[in-house]
């Protein structure tokens, strides 16, 4: 058994239209960052992007095991309040309690990315998006 959690992101073409398609691929790039992050904490498996929408899975035995968790774990829990957190974190009528801290996890696991990979372009991170220093 499993749980299949997809999303998409409301109104996107409309806001993907009002940006530039560097500032497009980067706030969108911001906002998979900050979902992989949760993803991590709550032990889900993502299994792609696909333009606007995300896809994974909870519940698969090597990826409950490998974050130490066991095969008992209530998958449809975990999904659970792994999608509550992703609606807290980018809905302005709910707050999670520990937004601050999801966020500077995404930012600190950016920059070393970005700096494994040579590049100087470091941008800035904030609850409202990504911009450029």
């Amino acid at each position: 058994q499993a749980t299949i959690f997809f999303s998409d992101i409301c109104n996107f073409t409309a806001q993907s239209n009002a940006l530039s398609a560097l500032d497009m691929l980067s706030w969108i790039g911001y906002n998979f960052r900050v979902i992989d992050c949760c993803a991590a904490h709550y032990g889900i498996h993502k299994i792609k992007t696909i333009g606007d929408a995300y896809l994974a899975i909870a519940g698969l035995p090597e990826r409950t095991d490998e974050v130490g968790r066991g095969s008992d774990v209530n998958h449809a829990l975990q999904m659970v309040h792994f999608a509550s957190t992703v609606v807290q974190l980018f809905s302005g009528r709910y707050v999670h309690p520990d937004a601050n801290e999801v966020l500077k996890m995404v930012a600190e696991r950016n920059v070393l990315q970005r700096k494994a990979a040579g590049r100087r372009d470091l941008p800035r991170l904030t609850s409202q998006g990504s911009g450029s220093d």
